[in-house]
């Protein structure tokens, strides 16, 4: 009977403190450290819990990891034992062209001796104008330009879906309890869709609908996932300084209840994109945070860090959030020459850029003219007047029309 009423109780911390079963809030460190405003801006494997059409943003394959303490300070106890509370969060992001991007996330809630909450997602997002393209089958570069509104405006779309499941631990003194006499456990698939415009290189807006399909994940009585519709705008003040506003939704369909909430948010990259402070805030928290990362040839490791202060919760000291990442890829590759374009010696560049001179004329020779032409990009990179590569880039291009 005690650990029965120890769960009641503790229900209720959790509703006042996460909202409700399936919505612990920034799950990723990054958007965290944000205040959560981070529906428009979503350019990284973080994406599919935000906004999963911001997948289509990821240049790179990329993985994350995150762990989480909710709340120090905040004691609990099952009887005499103490109830310690986990997040873990893991995801994963793969471009694939204009075949879109594809996305595999798990999260994690856990209340030792008492609850958990697990969820795995698969995503899928791509461009509009691809979808169109596919339909029309003869691609018009003209066509294509005109429904995007130019070269640097886009629209995405996504799509999760998300298997939920939610268990609750048993013992001797709650085994022969009638709530949890036919189950104690519920699962249930549902889907969360997504837009992101694209408007010009500095501001974007996003559109979120989570839960769509009104599943049912009670034990005893109806316990309806409530539809949650986030919509957001960022906008790039600096070439590396991003502010964004997210305003999300939530109603239940069964209860009738609803939620209000308003994201605010800042970023700012600094070293070359190797170090991030950000700041956010929102109705139930404030929040600050930061990044390293360190880049090396077509690798990169980032470590992220956020601090959420709670104000629904008086006696905790906030949650810590810490999350390890991976990024490699072509895209990578170019950052890190952007840094060796401004830090290494005339010499070192130039040695640099014989070696993707000549791989591109192997590259052209064996009739791969995409990747050569890869290869000298990399040459102009680290020097734009570099002549022979422009000339070869012109002819290997010629050469891949005649090939289509």
């Amino acid at each position: 009977m005690r650990k029965k009423l120890f769960i009641v109780a503790f229900i209720l911390i959790l509703a006042a403190a996460a909202h409700a079963a399936f919505d612990v809030s920034e799950w990723g460190a990054r958007p965290a450290g944000m205040g959560g405003a981070f529906c428009a801006v979503s350019d990284d494997s973080n994406a599919a819990f935000f906004n999963p059409a911001g997948l289509r943003q990821v240049k790179n394959i990329e993985g994350t990891f995150m762990y989480a303490k909710p709340y120090l300070g905040l004691d609990l106890y099952a009887g005499d034992s103490a109830v310690k509370l986990g997040m873990n969060y893991l995801a994963f992001a793969c471009p694939f062209g204009e075949l879109g991007s594809f996305g595999l996330g798990w999260t994690d809630f856990s209340a030792t001796q008492l609850y958990r909450e697990d969820s795995i997602t698969l995503s899928y997002a791509t461009r509009v104008r691809d979808i169109m393209d596919k339909l029309e089958k003869k691609k018009k570069r003209r066509w294509r330009t005109a429904r995007t509104g130019g070269e640097t405006s886009d629209v995405y779309c996504g799509l999760n879906l998300k298997y939920m499941n939610h268990t609750y631990v048993m013992d001797e003194r709650t085994l022969d309890d009638p709530v949890f006499a036919e189950r104690q456990s519920k699962s249930r698939v549902t889907m969360d869709m997504g837009l992101m415009g694209i408007i010009d290189r500095n501001t974007s807006l996003g559109l979120t609908l989570k839960n769509v399909l009104p599943v049912d994940m009670g034990i005893l009585e109806k316990d309806i996932l409530p539809l949650e519709v986030r919509a957001g705008a960022s906008r790039k003040v600096k070439k590396d300084i991003t502010a964004s506003c997210d305003m999300s939704y939530r109603y239940s369909r069964y209860t009738m209840q609803k939620e209000f909430n308003m994201h605010l948010g800042g970023e700012a990259w600094f070293n070359y994109r190797t170090l991030a402070a950000r700041a956010g805030l929102n109705f139930n928290e404030i929040c600050l945070g930061g990044t390293v990362r360190r880049l090396s040839n077509n690798f990169g490791f980032v470590m992220d860090y956020s601090f959420v202060y709670p104000f629904t919760v008086k006696s905790s000291f906030g949650t810590h959030r810490l999350s390890v990442g991976i990024q490699f890829g072509e895209a990578v590759e170019m950052e890190a020459l952007q840094i060796i374009k401004k830090t290494a010696t005339g010499a070192e560049k130039k040695e640099l850029m014989k070696n993707y001179y000549n791989l591109g004329v192997s590259y052209y020779k064996e009739g791969k003219y995409a990747k050569a032409i890869s290869q000298w990009e990399r040459v102009l990179l680290l020097d734009k007047k570099h002549k022979a590569s422009r000339a070869l880039i012109e002819k290997a291009r010629k050469a891949l029309e005649k090939q289509e």
